[in-house]
């Protein structure tokens, strides 16, 4: 059976600073290792013999595929999975020169950029020193993540966290040059990234955008209007019929949850403003095949700004990468 999360990440985070508990927490990992297959595509992308000198794996990559993801990390497999889950590759290094010093690296490769950067939005918080690597990345001193491509990467160490800081530091840095595709962030991030946004708050929801069955999947993100705080969100869908059978279903909610729906309409332009029983004063847009909506708001017959500079930006458009912060 592969090495799981409660022993991992506990040893890591919780009791890696004694020998005992890093020779526990090496014990499991080989243990895990000794019983999956290889892949060479994807533990290329973790560094041999080591990634700086002085360091090196202390057993062979170990690769996790759909099947057998859950003997790594028990039940946070689920969070994984509707988020394209490939396969995953991890290591542990150890450093020659220092008998409790460890580093795990685990590297996810997921369904495409948006669904990378999704499955990494849900460990970050605004709050987190970022990390300066790949799309996007934050860093603690017992841990480092970042998403790149098609690729999530998971660090955790043992060790001082002033060493820590800088072998994290050198790991990341390692696999991302390891890693292909550019560091751009998913263009889609473009329609909850606008100026009142707050940084580094932008989520991908592969599954029920705001709990709601008919928003599939979509982007949410925190906002400032007013001094107040807002919620931005985009449903994807996946033509401009879908969009529109979805803002009927929401409609259809609204009128149940007697909230009593206005809509408006013109051009190709369909809006409605309400007050949702969960999220408070919500206007939203359909814009070809997404719906814009902002939540939150105080009063929703007054047409909040934010929502025309997100119906402004597309996924084609080039403001992600500029406004991402």
């Amino acid at each position: 059976m592969g090495a799981t999360k409660n022993a991992d990440r506990f040893f890591l985070k919780r009791c890696g600073r004694g020998p005992l508990a890093f020779t526990v927490f090496l014990l499991v990992h080989a243990l895990g290792c000794a019983t999956l297959r290889g892949d060479q595509g994807l533990t290329g992308l973790l560094p041999a013999p080591g990634f700086a000198p002085g360091w090196r794996a202390d057993s062979a990559v170990a690769v996790y595929d759909r099947e057998t993801l859950y003997d790594y990390i028990d039940g946070e497999a689920e969070l994984y999975y509707p988020y394209g889950f490939q396969q995953a590759a991890a290591v542990n290094y150890v450093k020659a020169d220092a008998a409790a010093t460890a580093i795990s690296a685990d590297v996810y490769e997921m369904r495409s950029t948006l669904d990378a950067f999704g499955i990494y939005a849900n460990y970050r918080s605004p709050e987190a020193a970022p990390a300066d690597i790949g799309c996007e990345g934050f860093r603690d001193d017992y841990q480092l993540m970042f998403c790149q491509g098609r690729y999530f990467v998971r660090l955790s160490a043992v060790g001082s966290p002033e060493q820590n800081r800088e072998h994290l530091a050198a790991c990341a840095r390692a696999i991302a040059d390891n890693l292909p595709g550019d560091t751009a962030p998913p263009p889609e991030l473009a329609l909850v990234t606008i100026h009142e946004t707050v940084p580094r708050t932008q989520r991908y929801i592969a599954e029920s955008l705001l709990g709601y069955d008919f928003f599939p999947r979509g982007l949410d993100a925190q906002a400032t209007l007013d001094g107040k705080r807002i919620r931005l969100f985009a449903v994807l869908l996946e033509d401009e019929a879908a969009a529109h059978a979805a803002l009927d279903a929401y409609a259809a909610f609204l009128d149940e949850s007697g909230a009593k729906p206005r809509q408006t309409a013109g051009d190709s332009r369909r809006q409605l403003a309400a007050h949702d029983p969960f999220y408070g004063g919500v206007v939203i847009r359909q814009a070809g095949r997404y719906l814009l909506g902002v939540a939150g708001l105080d009063e929703p017959t007054r047409e909040p700004g934010p929502i025309n500079r997100m119906g402004a930006a597309t996924p084609l458009g080039g403001c992600a990468h500029r406004c991402l912060g």
